[in-house]
């Protein structure tokens, strides 16, 4: 049986103080205490009371499931955060993904179209050397355009996972490129 707004209401009267006191002592931060109280018990009003326990410890372990989810996104950023910090291509691109300096239009530059027919072609090469769904990721996202959102709803991917698959793929290519003798301004290209 789902709880009506009054349940809820008398949840937060009887219990609120101690949830909020609970998760603060987890989490350390009053706001994020108080978002996950606030989604404790908007998960215990979708849920069903089976009244096995007490609702005070039934709360109690709704609310240790939100702590631990928590926990594990921040983990996760974190994880991203120092993964990305330690990336030796760091220097050619901003926390989104996208370059730091503009790029040229090689094709406004005649003096490079021969480089540029040879630079085609091994960067096919090592397009090549990319996992099947990195490759087809970065060619949709780099060279067809389409936009990230697009991309993570047809692959089911989080941004972040997106933004992963992208760093990845330019780090391997700018390695790959210097691999064959490309200078590291050979960002420039891709």
């Amino acid at each position: 049986m789902k709880h009506d707004d009054k349940k809820v209401a008398e949840w937060l009267r009887e219990h609120g103080d101690y949830l909020y006191g609970y998760a603060i002592k987890k989490v350390y931060d009053k706001d994020i205490a108080f978002d996950l109280v606030q989604e404790t018990l908007l998960g215990a009003w979708k849920a069903n009371y089976s009244g096995d326990s007490s609702e005070r410890t039934w709360l109690i372990g709704i609310l240790k499931h939100k702590i631990i989810d928590h926990i594990r996104k921040q983990i996760r950023e974190r994880e991203l955060i120092s993964e990305l910090k330690n990336d030796p291509s760091s220097d050619y691109f901003d926390a989104s993904g996208s370059w730091l300096e503009t790029q040229h239009n090689l094709h406004d530059m005649p003096e490079h179209r021969a480089q540029n027919n040879q630079l085609q072609l091994q960067l096919s090469e090592c397009l090549a050397t990319l996992s099947g769904q990195q490759r087809t990721i970065f060619v949709l996202r780099e060279v067809n355009g389409e936009s990230s959102a697009d991309i993570c709803q047809t692959y089911g991917i989080e941004p972040s996972n997106l933004h992963v698959i992208m760093h990845r793929a330019r780090l391997a290519l700018c390695k790959c490129l210097s691999n064959l003798g490309y200078a590291k301004s050979s960002k420039a290209f891709l």
